[in-house]
Parts: C-alpha cells; structure tokens; sequence
C-alpha cells in the first residue's frame, strides 16, 4: 500500500508539469476519430502507462484498447469510449497508471487469500514486507512463515483489534495493505501490565489468570502483589522467564490459549524425567516431595542442582530403585504415588543392617559414626568396613559382654543403638568389673567345693596339710588356693579382718563363702560358711573337719564376726 501511496504521489507531481491542452468536449471521442483531442488524449494515456504506441491522433484499435484498459484501471464502464466522466478522470491528478492497476491487481488477489505458518512463497514475502513497513516484523524478509513471522501477525492482529490467531486470514490482509493500518508504534510498551498498573485489562488478565488456576482474589482490575505471584506461577509453569509482568508475548499466547493451566502444568511437571542442569516447575515439585520425606534439605526452587542429584540416589538407593542421580520415570512415579520410606526410616534401616568386614555403603557409614560418637572408633566415616571399623565392633561388643567376632550383625547394632550403649570408658570399665565378677563367682564356687571336700579330713592342730588341717590351717589353706592370703593363725586372721572394709560384726551380713569367726569356751574359732546355714570348719573337739548346720542355735558359740574377701 505504501508503494502505491508512493508511485501516486510521483503522479501528482507529473501532472503539475503536465500542461492540459486536451479540450473540452462537448461530443465523445471514438473510435475513427483523427484530432488534435485525440492527439493529446493518447499522450495522456501514453504518460499513465496505457498506451505505448507513437501518438498519431488518429482513434484506432490500439487507441481503443488503451481506453478501454484506462477505464477498467480507474472503475469506469469499459466501452472504449472516450466520454466526460472518463476524460475527466484522465485529467484528474488521482488517475490510476497502468502499473498501479497492476499492482492493485496483485494486492487484491492477496487480500482474497489466507497464509498460515509452514508457508513459503511470494506472499509470504510481501507479507512480511507490509509487517516490516509498520514496524512489526524485524528480521530479514525470507519468503518462510515460520514462528516469527507468526509472532508478528499476531502482535498486528492484537494491536488492531482484530482476531489473534497468527493466520494471515482475509480480514488481516486486508487491514494490513489499508491506510489504516495501526503501525506497531510503542505498543509493546503501552501494552505491558505491571504492578501498579489498572484498569481494564488488567482486569481481564485476572480473568484469565483466574480461569487458569493460578488467581485466587477479586479480579478488582488492580495488578498488586497477588496479581504479579499469580503471573509469576504462570510463567513459571509454562517455562517463561519469570517477570511478574504481563508483556505482549504473555497477551498474545493468553488469548491464543497457548498457556497451560496450573492443573495441567503440574500433572506434566509430575512425569517428565528430569535431570542434572534443568529448570522447570518438575524439579520444584520433586524437591518439594524429597523435602517432606526427608531426604533434601536445599531451597525448594526449579533448577536441577548437584544436592539434589544426591538426595534422588539417595531415595532410589533407600527404596530399592534403579540409581540414576536423576528422576527417571520409575522414581516420580514412585514420589507422586506416595510410595517408599521416609529418610529417617531408612536411616534406622540402615542403622541395624548387618555389615561385615568388607562391607560399604551407607549402613556402615551409619555404624562409624555410632562407633565414633561412643568413642571407640577414631578413623575416617568412609562407608568401608575396614580392620579399624572391625576393631571398634570388637571392643564394642566386649565391652558390652558380647561375643566377640567383630561382625555388626542385628543385636550387636540394636544394642549400640540404644540408649543404654556404653561409651568407650564406661564399657571398659563394665568389661573389667565382668572379669572380677566372673573370678570372684569362679573362685567362690571353688572355695565351696573344696570346703565341702574337706569335710570328716582329720584335724590336728597347726597343721595346713592336704589331709590334716588345724583350725586357722583349714582356712588358711582353702582361701590360699583361691588367691587369698591370710594369717596362719585365727588371732592373727580375726585381727587382720577386723581391719578390713568389708568387716562385719551383724550376723545378718554373713554371706556364702564369708570368713566367720565365732568364740567358743575353748577359744577362738574359724571357718567358712557355704550355704544353706551350714558352717565348715576343724573342729578341735571333734577332731576332724565338720559342717555343721546352724551352729550359733547350739548355745555353745558366740557369733564375733565375718569378712566376705570376694
């Protein structure tokens, strides 16, 4: 259309220069006619284009034809007849030329037409042409309707009010050839919504926004802090740089239904695979779900980062999946149907699996550090069961009077899991007082015995023999065998007792295998009490070893007291 506007304004300024000497007729010219009119009409016609002969004056076929073409040109009957009306549009400076009919021609048979995206051809390039003259298209003309060339009719089509569809249909053609045509001006500034901005439009946005899942509030045409999230979300769930603001683009793709819903966009967020080095509201929502079970900690944003690489091989390692380091389809499936434990249920898992020498992984990771915190393993948490690992069981189960193998199996880790596990020290101090539990339990059980053995042997006084025992020489004897030294005689070993800590003057504190001394009318005596109220001892009255069962009820012994060396 501009070049049309162009070569019309070309013809004005000829005909200026064009001295009008065709006379007014008061009759027609026709056809056979030889005249100065017709002289100067064929040079007219000749200067619009119509007529290419050499100007004779003389109306003949080739004459006819111009006129005829003229006529036709410039929306008069076609009758080869040169009458007023069609003598004053040759004189009139608005005359179409032959080639402006041909281009006119052109351009209507374009209008009648509709491009749509994939085309190539002539049209498309004039249409990008007609684009680029009103400041909508600003790429190189190729004659290819691709995506910009989409863009761009949709951004004339929205700016003049007319269908937005990216199809160059009849109606935008026809707009877009026409003088009044809107050019693309500061429109996409004028048309951008933003915080703060009001009116209409934004009223509609809320509308849309509303519709799409992503507004909430009263579509009160104000775009404030509700209405710029609600932007936000959207452009973030349809993979647009995250703005807040309403430009053309967003317009465009709004009313051309090309933005997805929340609903929609969080149904494909929730099965694509994603991997390292993405960005999409998918990663928000895996990270979201590995957050609440546990097994990321990070900012719950949309980029696909290394700690969330661990935390999905982590998931996949606690659930038994494959171990990809990305979210294939298998672990969203997994995620969005709620399957699999919890990272502390793993952890405790892992905290009473069996591991051995040899053993790696997270389990022994789990069980290095219980055995670092309870002090009995100094090296490095590596997730290898090496000697040192192995060494730490060892001393753990000792401690803790285990069997000793040095294998982590199940009751070993529920126990180092507890809250009764011993640290270090304490469990060296449980093993050691075991050890004097044990020999004092094996030491006492052969005091008894051998007391009991010793029963009806003679007695003869001052003798520590394996047959004949007096009455100190008995104990003496006995105790010795068990790692007891003693006096060898009783007034020397009740003065030692009575010096000790354990000694006791309160029958009630006599216990089994207890030192006991008793006095009699004859003197002093000792022996060992084994149970049961029996007392073993030599006996000088009776002369030889006896047992005797509640000796004190007799009424001939006084009880002094007794030392439990154990």
């Amino acid at each position: 259309m501009r070049r049309f506007l162009l070569v019309l304004l070309a013809l004005v300024l000829l005909a200026g220069a064009w001295n009008l000497n065709i006379a007014v007729c008061e009759d027609t010219l026709s056809y056979g006619e030889r005249n100065n009119d017709v002289l100067q009409m064929q040079k007219r016609l000749q200067e619009l284009g119509f007529f290419t002969e050499k100007c004779t004056g003389y109306f003949g076929d080739v004459t006819q034809t111009a006129v005829t073409n003229f006529q036709r040109a410039n929306g008069l009957t076609a009758t080869g007849i040169v009458d007023d009306e069609t003598l004053a549009k040759m004189k009139a400076q608005d005359a179409v030329t032959k080639q402006q009919y041909i281009e006119y021609s052109k351009q209507g048979e374009m209008i009648n037409m509709t491009l749509k995206p994939g085309e190539n051809g002539k049209w498309v390039k004039k249409l990008q042409t007609y684009l680029k003259e009103l400041g909508y298209f600003s790429t190189d003309v190729t004659g290819y309707y691709g995506e910009v060339t989409q863009y761009s009719v949709k951004f004339f089509q929205l700016v003049n009010s007319l269908p937005v569809t990216g199809v160059a249909d009849s109606a935008t053609l026809t707009k877009l050839s026409s003088p009044s045509a809107i050019p693309a001006g500061n429109h996409e500034k004028g048309l951008l919504l933003k915080y703060g901005s009001s009116g209409r439009d934004v009223r509609t946005l809320q509308n849309y926004l509303k519709d799409l899942g992503y507004f909430s509030g009263e579509c009160s045409a104000k775009f404030g802090k509700i209405t710029q999230d609600a932007v936000t979300e959207l452009q973030r769930c349809n993979g647009l740089e995250e703005t807040g603001e309403c430009d053309v683009k967003l317009r465009i793709m709004l009313l051309c239904g090309e933005v997805i819903s929340k609903k929609e966009a969080e149904k494909r967020a929730s099965q694509i695979v994603l991997k390292p080095g993405d960005v999409n509201e998918g990663v928000r929502i895996v990270k979201q779900q590995l957050f609440e079970l546990g097994y990321y900690s990070g900012s719950i944003d949309n980029v696909f980062n290394d700690a969330l690489g661990v935390s999905i091989h982590l998931y996949q390692t606690a659930n038994g999946l494959k171990t990809t380091k990305y979210a294939d389809k298998e672990t969203r499936a997994y995620l969005n149907g709620g399957k699999g434990i919890t990272y502390s249920e793993y952890i405790r898992k892992m905290s009473y699996a069996e591991v051995r020498y040899g053993s790696k992984g997270i389990s022994v990771e789990l069980l290095q550090m219980r055995l670092k915190e309870l002090n009995f393993y100094e090296g490095e948490i590596n997730g290898s069961f090496d000697k040192a690992t192995e060494q730490a069981v060892k001393m753990f189960q000792r401690g803790h009077l285990m069997k000793e193998t040095g294998k982590a199996d199940h009751a070993t880790r529920e126990v180092m899991n507890s809250e009764d596990a011993l640290d270090f020290e304490a469990a060296e101090k449980n093993y050691f007082e075991y050890i004097r539990t044990e020999q004092r339990e094996k030491a006492l059980k052969s005091l008894l015995e051998m007391a009991k053995d010793c029963v009806s042997l003679e007695y003869e006084a001052g003798k520590i023999g394996e047959k004949t025992y007096g009455n100190a020489g008995l104990t003496y004897s006995l105790y010795k065998k068990v790692g007891i030294e003693l006096s060898p005689t009783v007034g020397m070993q009740l003065e030692n007792a009575m010096q000790m800590e354990g000694w006791s003057e309160d029958i009630e504190d006599v216990d089994v295998g207890s030192h006991v001394f008793l006095q009699h009318a004859d003197g002093t005596l000792t022996g060992i009490y084994i149970g049961e109220a029996m007392f073993v001892y030599a006996s000088p009255i009776q002369g030889k070893v006896v047992s005797v069962k509640n000796i004190m009820e007799t009424g001939d012994y006084e009880f002094i007291g007794s030392i439990l060396y154990f």
